[in-house]
């Protein structure tokens, strides 16, 4: 049953009868652009414009079921400035203490004044601890009623859609940047009605089309190059440039608060700046020294933290480059930078002094339009951050474009979730293709009964003014349905003489299985002891015991981070020499399993034993073997040898298997990247199980990590030594002025007809063109560079399979790239 957003809906409704006093923009912070994270119990700042003679009275936090009133515990009164380019004043800096029972939500924050209540929506998000592992949503570029961009509703309800996925995987927090608000500032009442629906919400015919303040995570968003007045002021002296400068400082900071704002997340601090747009020095080139000093500075308050994370809309280049350096020299680098603007999956991550920049990888305005949003874990006590599911941490909602039914997350209810009933069933269908740790439902029931919950444990109840909230947090496996109920009373023991029962009793005596939770009794991994050449990662997947235990989470921990890391899922990499325990410990009943891994500072030879295996045993019995031993192929079918390999840059790689056959020959399936480039690879005799031999072949492999397997087919397999990975075919640049140019062509190798080029550094250069050439030099394509950031290039049927050499050359410089055909 579809749920309908019944409590939402009167939410919105509310949110209609308050915005207006938000207009005036009297609360400057916590407000739209910015939201304020505070634990229960502690202190969060105000800032406020209070008009002559006005006092503040009282705050209140208002949620979407309970209000709290909180206490005003410092107020400041001097007059600062804290909008550099717009010159915006305020008088007012309150510190306000919440209630250390204060349920965990996003509240409106009202303050309680001589001349009425001064209200700012969904300006403030209670926690009750802060995460050390959590992930960050980061979506860009919507440009909501933008020209043909978006048809009605379109936008909004891709944005919407986002918003119902994050509610579900539950991020710290949610940051947005740039191109996002593009208002009508001639028609200042119709941009009014957009920014309630971009903040609100608003009712499209019977369906509820989700707002901002709709996300149940903390909401920062940093301005674009588009977020301009669209109105033709006139020009103040020194402000040459229509639409930048002053002008849009002082719209942002009327419609959406703060161009800039720093905020600490436990041990991890946020940096947002605008760097969008031209400064106010009249010079017309990118500078937000002020931004990045007040940063600083704000650092040295609050302190530097375990890492940092920062988000702008701006170009690849040197603006990120001026964002980073202040930082770098403070001793306060970014960890993470999350950007918008570039609208190219190609062109994420971005490379800037050994710093991968990572950019949304494209826009929900563009493409096929399938709910598109990057979505990133990170590691606060180690200070790293993970890329879910592939490198670019890029996910599309959606399975089908424009087609909101096909949400590749989706939560459902078998009745209303609007407190009439005490019974509930939620129903969640994750058919991404990654697991999430910590889920969360939200159960709205009737106040007056205790409640328990199935397939989930309960992360915080209470009382609100007239409904009793239930949220229960789980973990969704990859291409899975979890139900997670909830039920009103006490959880009974319905075996109380049973003393095989499990506790609570709710196994056994009759009961059907899957009514109550299996618990975890164990934990194993083999080996136990793993070495991983330089650079490498290996998925840790212990065995559960027993196998039908519910609740199957793993806490994974690193002795020696620095060293060998290990993310939320397992998964291990070799960063540096040394060694590590990696510990796995349970989440239900806390078993643990140690598993010491240790570097080989080697990226050319992996060997056999050091790789993952099932079939073949690690042995000793011949001479001549490198390393540790060897691997000895027991099956005549289904045995393998899985190495993971890291490589530089993407190209061709001679890759040799070192090995010895008695007699006949035992050919092998050779997989690689999970593609099977060779089903019948020819392993020939060598004469002897001693007498060692090299099979080379040559191989395209992808910059980064490559996993290349050996499985036996019906004739098993010899002894394998090592496998050696050399001469590569790569890609590089070379020319004439390329400092601060880049082009990157992908697909590399190109399998397809379709070649895209994304090119940076070049918006100032005259006469750009591009052309393709044979290895011979002689030329297979020409053309002029119409948009000087990205193009497609149908080269079917035009290219055989060789090596050829992609060039973008303007009157200023000249960038060369090589391609791999493999058609």
């Amino acid at each position: 049953m579809k749920m309908k957003k019944t409590v939402q809906i009167s939410i919105f409704i509310l949110t209609l009868l308050f915005s207006i006093s938000s207009w005036s923009q009297k609360i400057v912070y916590p407000w739209r652009a910015t939201t304020a994270i505070v634990k229960s119990g502690e202190n969060f700042e105000v800032w406020f414009n209070a008009a002559d003679g006005q006092t503040i009275n009282s705050v209140e936090l208002r949620g979407p079921f309970n209000t709290v009133t909180a206490t005003i515990t410092n107020t400041a009164t001097d007059t600062w400035v804290y909008d550099k380019w717009s010159g915006n004043t305020c008088n007012r800096k309150l510190s306000v203490n919440v209630p250390a029972n204060t349920p965990s939500d996003r509240y409106d924050l009202i303050l309680k004044t001589s001349t009425g209540d001064e209200i700012s929506l969904a300006a403030v998000k209670v926690l009750k601890e802060f995460k050390n592992n959590f992930y960050v949503l980061h979506f860009s570029d919507a440009h909501r009623w933008q020209g043909s961009y978006d048809t009605p509703n379109i936008i909004l309800r891709e944005i919407s859609t986002i918003i119902d996925i994050a509610n579900i995987i539950d991020p710290e927090m949610i940051i947005e940047t740039g191109d996002n608000h593009y208002q009508n500032t001639a028609n200042e009442a119709s941009s009014m009605d957009r920014i309630n629906q971009y903040m609100n919400g608003f009712m499209n015919g019977t369906d509820y089309v989700n707002g901002m303040n709709n996300a149940f995570a903390p909401v920062f968003t940093a301005p674009g190059n588009h977020d301009t007045p669209q109105k033709n002021y006139e020009l103040e002296p020194g402000y040459p440039t229509p639409g930048y400068e002053k002008i849009p400082s002082l719209f942002y900071n009327k419609f959406y608060g703060l161009q800039a704002h720093n905020f600490a997340y436990g041990d991890v601090r946020f940096i947002g700046v605008n760097n969008s747009w031209f400064p106010d020095d009249g010079r017309g080139t990118p500078n937000f020294s002020h931004q990045t000093d007040e940063a600083v500075s704000w650092l040295n308050t609050v302190g530097k933290g375990t890492m940092r994370i920062g988000y702008c809309h701006v170009n690849t280049g040197q603006p990120s480059r001026e964002f980073n350096n202040p930082l770098k020299a403070a001793g306060a680098p970014l960890n993470l930078l999350l950007v918008g603007h570039v609208h190219s999956i190609t062109y994420s991550p971005y490379v800037l002094d050994d710093k991968k920049i990572e950019y949304s990888a494209t826009t929900v305005r563009d493409g096929l339009k399938r709910v598109p949003f990057n979505l990133y874990k990170i590691d606060a006590s180690a200070g790293t951050y993970e890329t879910i599911s592939n490198e670019q941490a890029y996910q599309e909602g959606l399975e089908t474009a424009k087609s909101y039914n096909t949400a590749k997350l989706k939560l459902t209810y078998s009745a209303l979730n609007d407190g009439a009933t005490g019974n509930n069933t939620a129903t969640i269908v994750n058919k991404f293709s990654f697991p999430i740790t910590g889920a969360r439902v939200r159960f709205v029931v009737p106040k007056g009964s205790p409640y328990y919950v199935r397939n989930a444990v309960i992360k915080q109840e209470f009382d609100g003014t007239n409904f009793h909230i239930v949220d229960a947090t789980y973990n969704l496996e990859p291409n899975s349905t979890t139900i997670v109920s909830i039920h009103a009373g006490i959880q009974e023991d319905l075996c109380p003489l049973d003393p095989n029962k499990m506790d609570p009793g709710l196994c056994g005596c009759g009961v059907a299985e899957g009514t109550c939770p299996v618990l975890v009794t164990d934990i194993l991994f083999q080996p136990t002891v793993i070495r991983l050449n330089i650079d490498t990662s290996r998925l840790l997947v212990p065995t559960i015991v027993p196998a039908n235990a519910t609740n199957k989470a793993v806490i994974w921990e690193s002795s020696n981070p620095s060293a060998i890391s290990v993310n939320a899922f397992g998964k291990i990499t070799a960063l540096s020499e040394g060694s590590a325990i990696i510990t796995g410990t349970t989440v239900d009943g806390g078993k643990k399993v140690t598993i010491n891994v240790s570097t080989v500072m080697d990226t050319v030879n992996y060997q056999a034993e050091d790789a993952e295996y099932v079939g073949p045993l690690e042995v000793t019995n011949q001479p001549g073997y490198k390393g540790n031993g060897f691997l000895d192929y027991t099956n005549a079918s289904n045995d393998y040898i899985k190495w993971t390999v890291n490589v530089p840059a993407d190209g061709n790689y001679n890759l040799g298997f070192r090995y010895a056959i008695l007699s006949n020959n035992r050919p092998l399936r050779l997989t690689i990247n999970d593609e099977i480039r060779n089903s019948s690879t020819p392993f020939t005799a060598t004469g002897s199980w001693s007498n060692w031999r090299v099979y080379t072949t040559t191989q395209a492999l992808v910059a980064g990590n490559n996993t290349i397997i050996l499985t036996a087919t019906g004739a098993s397999g010899g002894n394998f030594d090592e496998l050696s990975v050399t001469g590569t075919l790569g890609v590089h640049n070379f020319g004439k002025g390329q400092s601060n140019k880049s082009v990157r062509v992908s697909p590399n190798p190109l399998t397809s007809g379709i070649l895209t080029v994304a090119t940076d550094g070049f918006d100032d250069d005259t006469n750009i063109r591009i052309y393709i050439t044979t290895a011979n030099g002689q030329k297979i394509y020409e053309n002029k560079l119409n948009d000087p950031c990205h193009t497609d290039i149908n080269l079917a049927g035009k290219l055989s399979n060789s090596i050829y050499f992609v060039t973008v050359e303007s009157d200023q410089s000249k960038v060369v790239k090589k391609l791999i055909v493999q058609q």
